[in-house]
């Protein structure tokens, strides 16, 4: 036998001396010597991470592949920790197998807030639960599991896994001053009532939103109700909402008998009062019964516009309650 340390094509020659032949018998043919495929997985190899992607590396068209689990796949994702092992099979027949230890350790996976304002003096800063004996190194070196923010900035801790698997992360904190904002304590007016709600003082340039979008500094009620309004000290500042509640009080209702509709300031309007007006339906009549107004919804606007002056006749229903008043009402004008 001969062993062929190497791949090639020989001329391979056997000579056979049978006794009382002077020549040998001889017999040639042409032999080839496949080579063995390359297989190289690598090293053992221990990472941070869930899973690693093993490859035979680069093999010629034909090559086929078997795996430990019998999957025939040119590479093979791992993903826990053991030996891995592929023979690889060339398109001669000829197989080479090799192995490797594969050690996946899990990185940690801290978490800190997104970019945030907090209206407070601190922020306690908690990167989650972390694997069994992590460490923690934060921007400024201290090594605590939490760390307490007490000015703006950007702040991050890196976490170091027993088996030294890292991981950083960063959040920016921007923290600021709530102003102390009150519009006073609830109260009760009348239906009709139009008062006017404010805050505590507060600095210049103070930004304002009332309940229904509006943004003075001050605001004109109508009547109960619940009303808020949110301040920030400046555009990038805390938020505070304050609330106020107007609950509905017993006030005497009172329909004026006159109007005096001259341009100054005193009875210029039939003014119901003690009552929501637009809860009301108003209709007026001349002397002759003749209707010269209508309103669904009165909104306390009545001055007589166009009629002359003299005595009118009012009827005020509540479809809701079913209430009813009726009466008279003069309207005089003069200097």
């Amino acid at each position: 036998m001969h062993v062929y340390s190497q791949a090639g094509t020989y001329q391979v020659t056997l000579a056979v001396l049978y006794p009382g032949l002077a020549t040998p018998v001889t017999v040639t043919q042409a032999l080839t010597v496949a080579p063995l495929p390359q297989v190289r997985l690598g090293r053992d190899t221990t990472l941070c991470g869930t899973q690693l992607q093993l490859s035979a590396g680069a093999q010629p068209a034909g090559t086929t592949y078997r795996w430990q689990d019998g999957s025939t796949s040119a590479t093979y994702l791992a993903k826990a920790s053991g030996r891995y092992r592929v023979a690889v099979t060339s398109a001669a027949g000829c197989t080479r197998t090799d192995s490797v230890r594969v050690t996946l350790n899990a990185a940690p996976t801290p978490r800190l807030p997104a970019d945030t304002t907090s209206c407070t003096a601190s922020v306690l800063l908690r990167p989650g639960t972390q694997p069994a004996g992590s460490t923690y190194r934060w921007q400024d070196g201290s090594a605590s599991a939490t760390y307490l923010a007490q000015s703006s900035g950007t702040y991050s801790v890196t976490v170091t896994t027993a088996q030294g698997c890292t991981s950083t992360v960063t959040s920016r904190v921007q923290l600021g001053q709530a102003p102390a904002v009150s519009l006073g304590a609830d109260t009760l007016v009348c239906p009709n009532a139009v008062w006017t709600l404010r805050t505590n003082p507060q600095p210049v340039g103070t930004l304002f939103r009332w309940q229904d979008g509006s943004t003075a500094p001050t605001y004109v009620a109508h009547g109960p109700g619940q009303y808020s309004v949110q301040v920030r000290t400046s555009a990038t500042g805390c938020l505070v909402t304050a609330t106020r509640a107007a609950a509905a009080a017993s006030c005497p209702v009172a329909i004026p008998n006159i109007i005096t509709p001259n341009g100054d300031p005193q009875n210029e309007f039939f003014t119901l009062q003690g009552l929501t007006p637009t809860d009301w339906h108003l209709s007026i009549f001349d002397r002759w019964g003749r209707q010269v107004y209508d309103q669904v919804r009165y909104d306390n606007r009545w001055n007589a516009t166009g009629q002359a002056a003299g005595i009118y006749y009012y009827l005020l229903n509540n479809a809701s309650t079913g209430e009813r008043y009726q009466g008279w009402v003069e309207v005089m004008r003069g200097s």
